[in-house]
């Protein structure tokens, strides 16, 4: 596949062709192991069952056991072969912030995020109130005058 993908990169697709014929003759000569499955992941319910599969699966790479765990297993295929279990690694995508931060540290620190919020709104609103108290006494300088009652004064 690298080299078909090289063909493609270098724009040369006679080549391409070529090593496309190659990989439809090897999947109708090998299709059936082409297909067959080879890999699983599993999700056990619980850590015992993960830890006896893959004490299983030790034991029957082995051929035996510690002495100190008397588990004794049958032979188990699947697909007539024996399967291998492997305990995944751990993910690393998982982000784990502020986990180990707790009891009175972690009631300070929301405490203390919840008294800059209020403090803000507070600010927040005193800024909106004395906009609005400047807004009118802009109004009251010049207020609005009946002019029809001056022109009936002064004629």
């Amino acid at each position: 596949m690298e080299t078909r993908g090289q063909y493609i990169k270098d724009l040369d697709f006679q080549r391409v062709k070529d090593v496309d014929d190659e990989i439809n003759k090897m999947i109708k000569e090998k299709y059936k192991n082409l297909t067959e499955p080879v890999c699983a992941f599993i999700t056990f319910e619980s850590t015992e069952a993960k830890t006896e599969a893959v004490a299983y699966s030790k034991e029957m790479r082995k051929g035996k056991r510690d002495n100190s765990q008397k588990i004794e297993y049958g032979q188990e295929t699947i697909l007539n072969k024996v399967p291998k279990f492997v305990t995944a690694s751990d993910p690393t995508n998982i982000i784990w912030e502020n986990r180990q931060i707790k009891g009175f540290t972690f009631c300070c620190r929301i405490s203390t995020a919840i008294v800059i919020i209020s403090v803000l709104l507070i600010c927040s609103c005193l800024f909106m109130l004395f906009l609005k108290n400047a807004s009118l006494k802009m109004v009251m300088k010049y207020p609005s005058v009946d002019c029809q009652a001056l022109f009936q004064i002064f004629g």
